[in-house]
């Protein structure tokens, strides 16, 4: 007997089942990642954290403390510009100082990082009492940002008991107190007394006979005693320093050196690794300061001076100060014998010249470019001769460079950019561009040339002007036609009947004289008016004039809180003021050649060096807006002062 099996039941499909799960699923892939983008999208749109703190309630007068403002950024193109605090009255300040640290975290959403700004200002005061010290702020995306004020209590000197600093060049000290291994002296040593052991891995080439101090004290050296103007001379300035001694760097000044050009062959001065030399018998910790290349400006015997520095001692009471050698460099000219024609004082080095002319073929009365370009190692020339020839016309050329140090000399090219106008149709031979110097690894002169090559100059496309037509002559006139004829029979002479006067005696004369007198009289009217104009127009437009009017502008952009604009305007007022004293060009000139060029027009040494740097410090701010707020109102105000005081020879 057969069984029969029970129909299933069979059903209709759902509608749409298939295309529901997939869209259901799609939907539970994608729900973590929009969830990450919309949280994304809120993060950038908060404002960022912002912390201030300052590094002690209560300090004593003339002691130093930091304020501290701390921002957290998580979107890489947010930008943080224009830091301020304002500082109570009887407070000096320096800063701000900036630091950024860069945190990753990792999660199961993915990596996210976090860049913390941290700005820093140092006040002193001068003055005891409850101070209120107004919260910092800084510009985030046009938006000002704050931190929180705080209050200061500043007491009579003496009142703390004496206490040891902790963090050298960390505003307001490590925070969490002084990691293992850095003591409250460092980087001068360690905390504890180490007197009598020694330390293995002496420098022999650091090592001296004496020590000066048996502290601390400041060693300088030169790789040479004589040199040819221009030529390079290395210097080098260490410090020498026992475990223990000082606590901290108060106060530092650089050599002067003010018959050289410079330039710092180390990155990152004061903060090289420390070695261990013997001086006196005793051992030191050694550690560079600054090397410099020197390039000598003129002959004689050149002092470089001292680096000063002032140093708190171990105890917090006492402040010693101490100075370097003061180096004497024997300079000279290279020798007459064998010298070439175009050699120019101070070319020395070791150099290769090469040349860009564009295009080869131009009109008559067109222009042409031609790029030299210096290469080499050594004190780089500042111009060249080029040919002078019939035909050509050499514009002031247009100079750029790429100099830096480079295994301890200086190096890079300098190009000169000239504009050639040639009104000689033709192949016009250029010429050659030599330069002649003295190589102070060979003691001899050498020449680098190259020659420029010939160019073809064709006839102008405009037509030239046709000759003028000569006016036709005209026949003579004839001297004899107003003669009467001539007499035919001899008659008795007859005079001429005089001519009767239609002003008599007194009034004839005036009527002659006054004429030219009122002309001269008008015309010194004339003349006097328009000197006068002339003055006046002159006044308004005039580079002191327009010197002062360029700090009236800095004041006003420096309250607006356009920083940027206020050192552009700085930059504007010392470049007239320089115009005004001495006619050069300061824009013209480069940077590391103004200070000199400013001597040679009777400007002071330190008010030239003071205008170089003023000027290099708005060049820096055009492209670093936080270097803006460094730039000195006063400063300028003063320097402006003393070059309009100048007067050129």
């Amino acid at each position: 007997m057969s069984r029969t099996l029970p129909r299933r039941r069979q059903t209709a499909p759902r509608r749409g089942g298939p295309l529901l799960s997939v869209a259901l699923r799609a939907l539970a892939l994608a729900a973590p990642p929009i969830a990450i983008l919309a949280h994304a999208n809120t993060v950038y749109a908060q404002t960022p954290p912002v912390t201030s703190q300052v590094s002690a309630s209560e300090v004593e007068v003339g002691e130093a403390f930091t304020v501290e403002l701390r921002v957290t950024i998580t979107n890489a193109s947010d930008r943080l510009t224009e830091p301020e605090l304002r500082a109570p009255a009887g407070f000096s300040m320096s800063g701000p100082a900036i630091s950024q640290q860069t945190y990753m975290q990792l999660g199961g959403g993915g990596a996210s990082s976090q860049l913390i700004v941290g700005v820093t200002w140092t006040l002193v005061a001068s003055n005891t009492g409850n101070f209120n010290i107004p919260a910092p702020g800084i510009t985030w995306n046009r938006q000002k940002l704050h931190g929180t004020p705080a209050t200061v209590k500043v007491v009579p000197q003496g009142t703390h008991p004496p206490k040891q600093q902790g963090g050298f060049l960390f505003p307001g000290g490590f925070p969490g107190g002084v990691p293992p291994g850095f003591g409250p002296n460092w980087p001068f040593g360690s905390s504890q007394p180490d007197e009598d052991v020694d330390q293995p891995g002496e420098d022999p080439a650091l090592a001296l006979p004496r020590a000066p101090n048996d502290d601390i004290f400041l060693h300088a050296i030169t790789d040479k005693k004589t040199a040819v103007v221009g030529e390079q001379v290395t210097v080098s300035v260490y410090r020498y320093s026992r475990p223990g001694a000082v606590s901290e760097v108060r106060d530092s000044s650089a050599m002067p050196m003010q018959d050289f050009l410079r330039y710092s062959l180390i990155k990152d001065a004061g903060v090289q690794t420390t070695q261990v030399a013997r001086a006196g018998g005793r051992q030191f910790r050694v550690r560079l300061l600054e090397k410099y290349a020197l390039f000598p400006l003129r002959t004689g015997k050149l002092a470089t001076g001292s680096v000063v520095e002032t140093y708190t001692a171990a105890n917090g009471r006492r402040v010693l100060k101490r100075a370097s050698e003061d180096l004497a460099i024997q300079v000279t000219e290279p020798p007459l014998a064998n010298r070439p024609v175009g050699f120019r004082q101070g070319d020395v080095g070791n150099f290769q010249i090469s040349a860009l002319v564009q295009p080869r073929r131009v009109e008559e009365g067109g222009s042409l470019a031609v790029t030299i370009k210096v290469s080499g190692t050594g004190n780089f020339p500042t111009s060249l001769k080029v040919p002078e020839k019939t035909g050509l016309e050499w514009l002031d050329p247009e100079k750029k460079e790429n100099i830096e140090p480079r295994a301890g000399e200086i190096t890079g090219f300098r190009t000169f950019g000239y504009v050639v106008r040639l009104t000689r149709r033709g192949t016009v031979d250029l010429g050659t561009v030599e330069l002649p110097y003295w190589n102070p690894r060979n003691r001899r002169y050498e020449v680098a040339k190259t020659a420029l090559g010939a160019v073809e100059v064709t006839p102008s496309a405009q037509p030239a002007p046709g000759p003028t037509a000569a006016p036709s002559p005209t026949a003579p006139d004839d001297p004899w036609r107003d003669l009467p004829p001539p007499r035919a029979t001899l008659s008795p002479y007859t005079a001429a009947p005089e001519a009767s006067m239609w002003l008599p005696g007194y009034q004839f004369g005036a009527a002659v004289v006054a004429p030219p007198f009122l002309a001269i009289a008008g015309i010194a009217g004339v003349e006097g008016l328009r000197r006068a104009r002339s003055r006046m127009a002159n006044r308004k437009t005039s580079h002191r004039t327009l010197a002062v009017s360029a700090l009236d502008e800095a004041r006003a952009k420096k309250g607006a809180g356009d920083e940027r604009g206020a050192a552009a305007a700085v930059e504007k007022a010392i470049v007239l003021a320089i115009e005004a004293a001495t006619g050069l060009k300061a824009r013209g000139v480069l940077k590391e050649s103004l200070a000199r060029e400013l001597v040679e027009k009777g400007v002071p040494d330190k008010v030239a060096v003071r205008a170089s740097e003023s000027l290099a410090a708005c060049d820096k701010a055009r492209f670093d807006p936080l270097a803006a707020a460094e730039v000195k109102l006063d400063d300028a105000e003063a320097l402006v002062t003393d070059l309009l005081r100048v007067k050129s020879p």
